[in-house]
């Protein structure tokens, strides 16, 4: 019989990880500054990202902040699959496989796959067979601390991921400056406040995370976050798609279609310099929900900067989700089925 998760110390290390989380973004940086990646001789065309969960988060978070002078020079592409996307034979595509753990098997078959066809790549990774086959194979790699779950593990991952397009002349030279200064603009002891907060108005509901493409990363990882964290199902969509969808569902058309109502919450995350269009339709969108008689609530994202405001919502949303596994006097670190599929699939 398996055995219950239930502890009587509910998310005492993940507050910890939480607290410790502002020092990831040198500790990434350092990572990134030490490896052995040097700028590529030919130019880029785009960047190819191979990861999956927590691992692949810096770089869909980086990815966001493309078009707003943080961000890389060329596309992103983020591939959470096996092997590789197709792309046209004269792309010069980099391949940058990252995996906490260095042991992700669809990670290790992309870095196989770029391998194989002698693409240019680089590896970050806390050790694990990834690290093994980039120094076996001269692979540059940022080898990045261990000892983290993944999913509060962002912050190190970010920095790295950074410094290491920074040095392939990818991204801007400030852009470590800025990241680095992210440890003394984040107050954690109020996010912590607030996310307790927010974890009482689920009270046995199916939270729905709602952002716009801006929050698109973040929205994902506060449902992602949930799942893990607090082990109950959590949904997410962003604007202005769902406009285009999803909403349908707040129409109250019969007793038992309006029966589906009483199990959801709604959390809007907002940016404040969101396009114009995106506030009116968020704006709408909450009539609708409120009509449905929904439980929600708009969370403003707050700093002066985007990077900032991006990094306030991803933590808020990691102590959301470890508050809500403490209410539910859970274990926020175990993974048991996570764990449990790994085993099954190694045999």
């Amino acid at each position: 019989m398996r055995k219950r998760i239930q502890t009587n110390k509910p998310a005492k290390e993940a507050w910890k990880l939480i607290r410790g989380f502002p020092a990831q973004f040198s500790q990434g940086l350092a990572a990134g500054r030490a490896s052995n990646v040097r700028k590529i001789p030919h130019e880029v065309t785009h960047v190819i990202v191979c990861g999956m969960g927590g691992s692949a988060l810096a770089a869909s978070i980086f990815e966001g902040l493309r078009d707003t002078g943080y961000g890389i020079k060329v596309p992103i592409a983020i591939h959470r699959d096996y092997g590789l996307p197709h792309f046209p034979q004269k792309a010069r595509s980099l391949v940058l496989v990252i995996s906490y753990s260095g042991n992700t098997e669809e990670a290790l078959s992309a870095y196989d796959e770029a391998r194989k066809r002698q693409l240019h790549i680089v590896a970050i990774a806390s050790g694990g067979k990834l690290a093994e086959r980039a120094r076996r194979d001269g692979v540059p790699l940022a080898q990045i601390p261990t000892g983290i779950p993944p999913r509060f593990a962002t912050g190190v991952q970010f920095g790295a991921f950074a410094m290491v397009l920074t040095k392939l002349g990818l991204a801007p030279t400030s852009l470590p400056r800025q990241i680095a200064a992210l440890e003394r603009q984040l107050n954690i002891e109020t996010l912590i406040v607030e996310g307790k907060k927010l974890a009482r108005l689920v009270d046995g509901r199916i939270p729905m995370i709602l952002g716009s493409s801006r929050m698109e990363a973040v929205a994902y990882s506060w449902k992602t976050n949930i799942n893990e964290n607090a082990k109950i199902p959590a949904f997410m969509h962003a604007f202005p798609e769902l406009n285009h969808n999803e909403v349908n569902i707040y129409d109250n058309l019969s007793n038992r279609q309006r029966a589906y109502h009483d199990i959801l919450t709604a959390f809007i995350l907002q940016d404040p310099r969101e396009h114009t269009r995106i506030k009116k339709r968020m704006r709408i969108t909450t009539t609708f929900i409120k009509r449905a008689h929904i439980p929600f609530r708009v969370i403003k994202a707050k700093g002066e900067t985007e990077l900032v405001r991006i990094f306030y919502m991803y933590v808020l949303g990691l102590a959301f989700s470890s508050a809500l596994a403490e209410r539910l006097m859970l274990d926020a670190i175990a993974v048991n089925i996570i764990e449990d599929l790994k085993k099954k699939l190694a045999h």
